[in-house]
């Protein structure tokens, strides 16, 4: 018996014309040698076969567009996998038109949109402003989320704790650009300290040090608005007990507090390694000490058992675009 090689449909007797498609067999007058006959039958299996590859393959295509994204610190498998989907797309049935057709026109689609694609090893990323406390004066403390949330690795970066100390807002902006990264996640917190921003004073509105707020070797000091004043109690001021509920939820691995005008690195224990990292990248002098009672840093490290926390000191002044680059630069690279 011999098979039809375009429908499958067995050839009756001496028949120069199939029966089902109406396509010439090998040997019908006139058109010798412009159809095909074959001694093995297509068959319904590889017919039944081909319909669950049109049906299948644009799922398939599409755990290899996730997979690829997924991956694409690993050029070769990068490379593999692209080659695999484009390979895909590109095949046919043997008979030519086949239902295989009307999948194969979605996978360049698929293929263009692999960029867009934002799903990494943990889940899809974020990037979210959100409120996550009042200030003294009543002005709202915002931090903006941009990262994998269920990434073991997280970073909080503080532009600006004493009001008239605020450059580092520049760095804040330009992370908040940056496409939500995929392999972390990252807290961005442009300003603790709104009041003192607002009228340019190192205090917030109650006339507190906020980096002499915190718990850890606090002891009072000073009168309101004088300059290092710790306010009367610990974690007094609703800027602080702000920055604890954030710390203690995000427990970031790595904490960047900028200040100004020392023009150093100030960190002490654990976060000196990525303090003294951090200060070769960007160009400015390590300074290891401890840090004073009642600051940020200090609370961090004696509250937490891991992680590193430490002061940056940037220069008078706004930042320059290169400045700003390297600290980023910086950033992304401890946290990495």
């Amino acid at each position: 018996m011999r098979y039809c090689t375009s429908c499958g449909a067995p050839r009756e007797g001496g028949a120069n014309f199939c029966g089902s498609c109406g396509r010439a067999f090998a040997g019908a007058p006139g058109v010798a040698g412009t159809a095909t006959v074959d001694d093995e039958p297509y068959g319904s299996e590889m017919l039944i076969a081909a319909g669950l590859l049109a049906v299948f393959m644009p799922f398939v295509a599409l755990i290899a567009a996730l997979v690829l994204r997924a991956n694409e610190r690993r050029p070769s498998r990068r490379a593999f996998l692209k080659t695999w989907a484009i390979t895909a797309g590109a095949w046919r049935c043997p008979s030519g038109a086949s239902a295989y057709d009307g999948a194969v026109p979605a996978l360049p689609a698929l293929l263009a949109a692999l960029p867009l694609i934002t799903v990494g090893p943990y889940g899809p990323s974020v990037h979210v402003t959100q409120q996550i406390g009042t200030s003294a004066g009543g002005r709202a403390i915002m931090a903006t989320e941009s990262g994998a949330p269920q990434a073991p690795r997280r970073v909080l970066v503080v532009g600006c704790i004493h009001g008239n100390e605020c450059a580092g807002i520049a760095v804040i902006r330009r992370l908040r650009q940056l496409r939500p990264p995929r392999m972390f996640d990252m807290w961005l917190v442009p300003t603790l300290n709104p009041d003192g921003r607002a009228a340019d004073t190192r205090q917030n509105g109650h006339g507190v040090d906020l980096n002499r707020n915190f718990s850890a070797g606090w002891t009072p000091h000073g009168v309101p608005w004088s300059t290092y004043y710790s306010g009367p109690r610990r974690f007094s001021e609703p800027e602080t007990r702000a920055a604890r509920r954030l710390i203690e939820r995000v427990r970031p691995a790595l904490s960047v507090w900028y200040h100004q005008h020392e023009r150093l690195v100030w960190a002490w224990g654990r976060s000196t390694a990525a303090a003294r990292r951090y200060a070769h990248m960007v160009g400015l002098r390590l300074f290891r000490n401890p840090n004073p009672g009642g600051t940020a840093s200090r609370w961090q490290t004696h509250h937490f058992a891991r992680g590193s926390s430490f002061a940056v000191e940037l220069p008078a002044g706004p930042m320059t675009a290169a400045a700003v680059a390297r600290h980023v630069k910086a950033i992304l690279t401890l946290v990495r």
